[in-house]
């Protein structure tokens, strides 16, 4: 009905009581769900040698809460097949500062075995017995030489900081043996169809509702889709913006293109300034000539008389520095002037 030992304490829990199983008892709950489930497994009968034991740290049991002074007794089933218990002075006394306790054993076991851990106090003479932990396993489920249990995998630990925290644990290193003979498994002629689940309701309707509300819905394997479609080719790229002609090239973002008749009619005035400039051009008239018969090239003449101001050329642009009317000479002294020869 259902597969998994938890699934099934929860389920008696419920329905019940809680079983308040221990954690051997579940590791049993495993051992039977493996011959249980398809195909079966079959537990074998090699004798297994308990070679020692270690706990690690060590336990603090003794009044003074700093070690313990243990001994182990192993049963097979219900009898008692050994035990490491001697004279109180005799054991060894463990203290926090060893960090780890190991004890050898050495003794053959076969089918359920449990162990158990004790720390010897004195009382009244004699050692007596404070159990420290204990647990069980079957032989016919162990493969390899170490088995490691934690301590949420102990039997009957004692509260407190007895343990030194969480990380309690104990090591069985174990060697197994050849099979010295051969015993029938009694559950190789059991058939399946002897047994139906359905005897442990009382209607179908029981079933079914306790099938819903405690059995794990597996989720079915998705089917397999389509095979994924075959991508379609790359998208062309852009094509690149068109070349701007000569014409329209721009110096600035504020700059409007200029026509091609205003281009022409730029560059005919630009010659003709030139020309004009120059005096070289012969196709345009000729300026008036200036009263004057002279040229005044540093406009140091009559500036501010009623004569035109564009018969003087300023080459040099001294005329706009000059802000009074000059003395009125007249050209035979400005003459005389200019010859430091005196001649006349």
């Amino acid at each position: 009905f259902v597969r998994n030992p938890e699934d099934a304490a929860q389920l008696f829990a419920v329905r019940r009581t809680p079983p308040g199983l221990q954690p051997s008892e579940m590791r049993y709950l495993h051992y039977l769900a493996d011959v249980l489930r398809s195909p079966p497994y079959c537990p074998h009968f090699k004798p297994m040698k308990l070679v020692s034991i270690t706990l690690q740290p060590v336990p603090l049991f003794n009044k003074v809460r700093d070690g313990c002074r243990p001994y182990v007794e192993v049963y097979q089933g219900e009898e008692r097949v050994m035990s490491t218990q001697q004279e109180y002075e005799r054991m060894t006394l463990f203290n926090i500062t060893h960090g780890k306790i190991t004890l050898p054993l050495n003794v053959t076991v076969v089918g359920d075995v449990t162990l158990v851990v004790y720390h010897a106090r004195h009382v009244l003479g004699r050692p007596t017995g404070i159990k420290i932990l204990q647990l069980q396993l079957h032989t016919g489920f162990i493969a390899g030489n170490t088995l490691n249990f934690i301590k949420n995998e102990l039997d009957d630990l004692s509260e407190g900081e007895h343990y030194q925290g969480d990380k309690f644990s104990v090591v069985l290193y174990i060697e197994l043996l050849q099979a010295t003979e051969t015993c029938a498994t009694p559950w190789l002629d059991h058939n399946s169809r002897n047994y139906n689940s359905d005897v442990l309701f009382s209607s179908t309707i029981e079933a079914e509702e306790t099938r819903e509300n405690f059995v794990p819905k597996t989720a079915p394997p998705p089917r397999p889709g389509p095979p994924p479609s075959r991508p379609g080719p790359p998208p062309r790229p852009a094509p690149p913006p068109p070349s701007r002609p000569p014409n329209e090239y721009r110096d600035g973002p504020d700059t409007p293109p200029m026509k091609r008749s205003e281009e022409r009619e730029s560059l005919l005035n630009d010659e003709d300034e030139d020309a004009d400039f120059l005096n070289l051009s012969s196709s345009q008239p000729q300026r008036p000539p200036a009263p004057a018969p002279h040229a005044d090239l540093l406009n140091i003449g009559d500036s501010g008389g009623g004569g035109d101001s564009d018969s003087n050329v300023d080459l040099l642009g001294f005329g706009q520095f000059v802000s009074a009317d000059p003395p009125t000479t007249t050209a035979n002294s400005i003459e005389t002037a200019m010859d430091p020869a005196g001649h006349s």
